[in-house]
C-alpha cells in the first residue's frame, strides 16, 4: 500500500489507516527499525496502540507500548513509542547537530536508554520516525525525570521529606502517558515498605510554555491546591487530588495516588451505589462553579462557545476524508448549535474545571476525589455539565451497557440554586460534547471506529433536536445516521427515493460489536453462501451480488437491511438468538395473514440460526404515519378504517403465543415517570401522587379481560398500505396482552403525532373515534372501551424523560400536558 496514499487529504480510507497501524507488514517494518537500536537477539513485539492522530495530507503520529525482550538479566521491557508517518517526519538535519543527541547522551549517561542503544529511528521509505521514551527535545527534562537517582533526591527535597511517611531510599519508575512535544506522566513506586506512590506530571518550563502556548507548572499547581483548599473549606464527602509539590527546576507537579476507582470503572461493575456517587459528583460540581475566580488567580481570557466549537472543528479535521457524510453531519451540527446558542439566555463566565470525565473522578467508601483541573477556564459553567453529560453517554456506548446508571442524578445532585437557563445551555454543549468524544476518544485503529463515531454524532443529532423541540423549534435533520435512517426508511413506506442502494461496502461503516454475527452478513458473498443452501431461494430467486440499503439499526440489539435478489426481501440481524420471531410470524401467516389475503404480515421467508438473521417479505406501499400526518380527513378516516379491521381481525384470529403482559409493568413505569416529575418540580408532587394513586385504582385486576395476541407495539409507523394490502411490520415485541392495550396504544399515537405535527393532541380526535367504532364493528373485543381510559393515561406518562431530567426548555408544558392527559383520560373511566 502506498504510504503517501494514506495519507492523502482525498484518498485516507479508515481500512488503509488501519493497515498501515495493525497490518503484520506495517509491524514487521516497525520491528526492523527497533531492532536496529537494540542489542543483538532482541525480540521486538507485540505492540499494543494507545493512541493515534491524523491530520489529512500531512502525518500520521500513533503510540504504542511496545514489548522488548532480550538476554539481559531483567530480560523484559515496556517501553513507549511514537511512531510518525510523513513527508517531514523524518530528521533533516545532520545527527550530530540535532538537540536529540545531547538527549540520548544524557540518557545512556543515566541509564534510563537501556535496552536501546539509540532512542529513534528514522526509515525514509516508509516516511516514517520512531521515538522512543524518555526522548523528548521539547520535555528535555523528561530524561532526568525518568532516572531513579534524581527522582529519590528530589522527592527528598518536598514536603515528603518532611512527612511520617518519608520518600523511599529507591524507586521504580514506570511511564503511563508518552507524548513527546505535548506531555508526559509518569508513575514513581517505592521499593521500600511504607513509602507512598507518587505521580509524576511534566509541564513546559514556564518562559518556553508561553513560545508553545502549554500551561506552565507553577499555574497548573497553584489551581490544584486552591481548588482543593475550597472544597475543603465547603465540606462534603467530595474533594479535590491535592498536588504534593512543584518542583519549578523540572517542571513538574507531583501528585499522590488518589483512593479508589475511576466512576466509569465504578458504575460498569455496579459494585456500590453508583446514584448517591452521581448526586454527589453534580454536588461537588455546583460547589467548584461557586468558587471566587480571584480566588484562583489569572485564568486568561474566556473560552466562550463559538471558541469550544472552533476547537471541536479543528480537532476533527480527520473526519470530512475518511467519512464526508459524517463530516458534513458534524459541520452542519456544529452551524446549528452555535446559531441556536445566540439565541439562549447566558450569564457571565466563570471557574469551570474544562475536562469533566468521570474518569477525573474516582470513587472510594468514603470518599469522591475530582482530579486533573490543567484544563481550568474562565467559560460558562454549562461546559462542565454538558461535557460530564456527554462523557457519561460516552461510556454507556463504549460498555454497551445500556443499564448503567441514567445521569439524573447528577443532574439532581448539581440542580439545586442553579439557574434553569444554564441547564438548558448544558444540553447544548452535551450535543457538542458528543461530536468532541467522536472526534477525539474514539481511536482509529479500534475495529468499530467508523460506527462509533457515526452513533455518537447521531446521539448529538438527537440531542439537539430535542433541545430544539423542547423550546418549541422545529427540529432539522442534519446527522449523517438519521438523515440515511430517514431516506431508507422512506423507502419502506413509500417509492424508493432516487438515491442508488448502499451496496455491500457499507458494513464498514455498520460495524457493531454487540452484533456479532452482522459483519458476515453484510459481507456480500458470505450471505451469498448462507442463502444459496435455502430451499426457498428457488422460491425467492437465486441470490444474485447483493445490494444492501440499511432501514434501522439499534446498536448491539438488531441491524434491519433491503437486500436485493431476483426479488427484493428484507433481512433483520439480531444480537442473540430470535428464531422466535420466524416461527411467530408463520404461525400468523398460516392463521388468515398470508401473502393473498387483505389483512397481513410480511410474510416470513427464512431464518438463519447461524448469523440470527430472519428474511422477510419486502412490502411497498405507504405508511399510515405520513398519512394521518395529513390530518382530519376522508384519507385519514379511511386509513384509520383500515388499521381498525386488521387489528379486530388479528385479536380475533391470531393464536395468541408469547409471554403474558402484565397491567402491573404499566403501572410501575407510570410511577416511576411520576415520581420524576415530582423530583423535577416539588410542587407537581400533589397531582403525581394524586395521578399514581388514581392509575392503580382504574387498574383492571387480573383475571378481569380476556386475553389475545398482540403485536407488542401496535402504532400508525409499523402500518404499510400496500396495493389493496393492510400490512403490520416488527414482530420482535410480540406478546399475549388485553385487546385494549392496542386499541389505546393506537389512539394515543395518533394524539400525540397530532400534538407534534398538527399543534394539537385533538386534532386526529376524529380518526381516533373512527378507529374505535370500527374495531368494535368488525367484531373487535367488546369490552375495550370498559378499560380504554385506564390504558391511555397509563400511555400517556411514557414520553419525554430526557427533557423532565434536564428540565429542558418548554418540559413543564410538556408534563402539564401528560398530566392533563392522563387525568382526563381516567375522568372519562366508566362513561364508556
Amino acid at each position: 500500500m502506498n504510504i503517501a496514499d494514506v495519507l492523502s487529504s482525498a484518498r485516507a480510507t479508515a481500512e488503509g489507516i488501519q493497515w498501515l497501524l495493525l497490518s503484520a507488514t506495517s509491524q514487521e517494518v516497525l520491528a526492523d527499525q527497533l531492532r536496529a537500536i537494540l542489542p543483538a537477539g532482541a525480540v521486538v513485539g507485540p505492540f499494543r496502540p494507545t493512541e493515534v492522530r491524523f491530520k489529512p495530507g500531512r502525518k500520521i503520529t500513533a503510540y504504542y507500548d511496545t514489548f522488548v525482550d532480550t538476554e539481559s538479566p531483567k530480560g523484559h521491557y515496556v517501553r513507549p513509542i511514537a511512531v510518525t508517518w510523513g513527508p517531514n517526519a523524518s530528521a533533516d538535519q545532520p545527527e550530530e547537530t540535532t538537540p536529540l543527541v545531547k538527549i540520548q547522551a544524557e540518557a545512556v549517561h543515566r541509564g534510563v536508554a537501556f535496552p536501546f542503544q539509540r532512542l529513534w529511528k528514522d526509515f525514509r521509505d516508509w516516511t516514517m520516525h520512531v521515538s522512543v521514551s524518555p526522548l523528548d527535545a521539547r520535555f528535555n527534562q523528561l530524561v532526568r525525570l525518568s532516572d531513579p537517582q534524581h527522582v529519590r533526591a528530589m522527592l527528598a527535597k518536598t514536603r515528603l521529606g518532611e512527612s511520617d511517611r518519608p520518600p523511599s531510599n529507591e524507586y521504580s519508575v514506570t511511564p503511563l502517558k508518552y507524548r513527546p512535544g505535548k506531555g508526559h506522566v509518569l508513575r514513581y513506586d517505592p521499593l521500600d515498605a511504607g513509602a507512598e506512590t507518587v505521580f509524576a506530571k511534566l509541564y513546559i518550563a514556564e518562559d518556553r510554555a508561553r513560545v508553545f502556548r502549554r500551561e506552565d507548572a507553577a499555574r497548573c499547581f497553584r489551581v490544584a491546591s486552591t481548588a482543593a483548599e475550597w472544597l475543603e473549606e465547603q465540606g462534603g464527602p467530595a474533594h479535590c487530588l491535592r498536588p504534593l509539590a512543584c518542583v519549578a527546576a523540572d517542571a513538574v507537579v507531583l501528585y499522590p495516588r488518589a483512593a479508589g476507582t475511576p466512576l466509569c470503572d465504578f458504575a460498569r461493575r455496579q459494585v456500590g451505589d453508583v446514584a448517591t456517587c452521581l448526586q454527589r459528583t453534580g454536588a461537588a460540581l455546583r460547589t467548584l462553579h461557586q468558587m471566587p475566580v480571584e480566588a484562583i488567580g489569572p485564568l486568561g481570557p474566556p473560552h466562550d462557545f463559538a471558541a469550544e466549537t472552533r476547537l471541536i472543528a479543528k480537532k476533527g479535521v480527520h473526519i470530512p476524508v475518511i467519512l464526508p457524510q459524517v463530516g458534513s453531519a458534524i459541520e452542519a451540527l456544529l452551524d446549528r448549535a452555535r446559531e441556536l446558542h445566540e439565541q439562549l439566555p447566558q450569564e457571565p463566565p466563570t471557574f469551570t474545571h474544562g475536562d469533566l470525565k468521570s474518569e477525573h473522578i474516582w470513587v472510594a467508601p468514603d470518599r469522591l476525589t475530582m482530579m486533573d483541573f490543567d484544563t481550568v477556564r474562565l467559560a460558562d459553567p454549562a461546559l462542565d455539565v454538558g461535557c460530564f453529560l456527554a462523557d457519561w453517554q460516552f461510556w454507556n456506548v463504549v460498555s454497551h451497557q445500556a443499564g448503567l446508571e441514567k445521569p439524573e442524578n447528577f443532574l439532581a445532585g448539581y440542580a439545586s440554586g442553579v439557574p434553569k437557563e444554564r441547564l438548558m445551555r448544558a444540553r447544548l454543549y452535551e450535543a457538542t460534547g458528543l461530536i468532541k468524544c467522536a472526534v477525539r476518544r474514539v481511536q482509529l485503529f479500534e475495529h468499530d471506529w467508523a460506527s462509533r463515531v457515526a452513533g455518537l454524532v447521531e446521539r448529538s443529532q438527537v440531542a439537539l433536536n430535542d433541545l430544539q423541540l423542547s423550546l418549541g423549534m422545529p427540529a432539522k435533520r442534519q446527522s449523517l445516521m438519521e438523515v440515511h435512517e430517514h431516506e431508507t426508511q422512506r423507502s419502506l413506506f413509500s417509492h424508493p427515493p432516487s438515491a442508488g442502494p448502499v451496496n455491500s461496502s457499507c458494513g464498514s461503516v455498520v460495524i457493531d460489536p454487540g452484533i456479532s454475527t452482522l459483519a458476515t452478513v453484510l459481507n456480500g458473498e458470505e450471505l451469498v453462501k448462507h442463502l444459496g443452501a435455502l430451499a426457498c431461494s428457488q422460491r425467492w430467486g437465486t441470490p444474485r451480488a447483493s445490494e444492501f440499503r440499511v432501514l434501522k439499526w439499534h446498536r448491539a440489539d438488531r441491524c434491519t437491511f433491503r437486500v436485493a435478489f431476483q426479488t427484493e426481501l428484507v433481512g433483520k440481524v439480531y444480537a442473540i438468538d430470535r428464531h422466535d420471531v420466524h416461527e411467530v410470524m408463520e404461525k400468523i401467516s398460516r392463521s388468515g395473514f398470508d401473502q393473498a389475503a387483505q389483512y397481513s404480515i410480511p410474510q416470513p421467508v427464512a431464518y438463519l440460526p447461524a448469523v440470527h438473521l430472519l428474511l422477510q417479505e419486502w412490502v411497498e406501499g405507504t405508511s399510515a404515519n405520513e398519512v394521518f400526518k395529513q390530518g382530519d380527513g376522508p384519507q385519514s378516516t379511511e386509513a384509520a378504517k383500515r388499521c381498525a379491521r386488521w387489528l379486530a381481525r388479528f385479536h380475533a384470529l391470531a393464536p395468541p403465543v408469547g409471554p403474558i403482559a402484565e397491567v402491573e409493568k404499566l403501572l410501575r413505569q407510570g410511577e416511576r415517570k411520576c415520581q420524576l416529575i415530582a423530583q423535577a418540580d416539588a410542587s407537581l408532587g400533589g397531582r403525581c401522587a394524586d395521578l399514581s394513586e388514581r392509575l392503580r385504582a382504574a387498574a383492571p385486576a387480573p383475571g378481569s379481560f380476556p386475553l389475545c395476541a398482540s403485536q407488542g407495539d401496535f402504532w400508525e409507523r409499523q402500518i404499510i398500505f400496500a396495493n389493496g394490502r393492510t400490512v403490520v411490520l416488527d414482530w420482535d415485541d410480540y406478546d399475549v396482552a388485553d385487546p385494549a392495550r392496542d386499541v389505546a396504544h393506537f389512539i394515543v399515537s395518533l394524539e400525540k403525532l397530532a400534538g407534534k405535527h398538527l399543534a394539537s393532541t385533538r386534532a386526529l380526535d376524529e380518526a381516533g373515534g373512527v378507529f374505535l367504532r370500527t374495531y368494535l364493528e368488525e367484531g373487535g373485543e367488546p369490552r375495550v372501551p370498559e378499560r380504554l381510559s385506564f390504558y391511555k393515561a397509563a400511555f400517556w406518562l411514557r414520553w419525554w424523560k430526557n427533557a423532565i431530567q434536564t428540565r429542558a426548555p418548554g418540559w413543564r408544558k410538556l408534563v402539564e400536558m401528560m398530566l392533563d392527559e392522563s387525568f382526563t383520560s381516567l375522568a372519562r373511566l366508566g362513561r364508556g
